[in-house]
């Protein structure tokens, strides 16, 4: 899960850098189910890896309203 943390981090970051906003405090919590029986060959019904990788994310530092839509493509 580390990986997917890693990239939302930065990506939050390096967007907000661009956009001159400071990020006092920036966590990243990605959540997941990953499929060990797959992933080992124990079963061959269950695929390897995750699901899919949700996240929550806080931001400490207030955004303006316009960079947080889910409409922004940055976001």
């Amino acid at each position: 899960m580390c990986a997917p943390q890693r990239t939302l981090t930065v990506g939050y970051t390096i967007n907000a850098a661009l956009r001159g906003i400071t990020v006092n405090e920036l966590e990243v919590k990605p959540e997941g189910d990953l499929y060990l029986a797959g992933f080992f060959g124990i079963s061959e019904d269950t695929r390897a890896g995750l699901s899919g990788v949700p996240a929550k994310v806080h931001l400490a530092k207030a955004f303006p309203a316009r960079c947080l839509t889910k409409n922004n493509p940055s976001v």
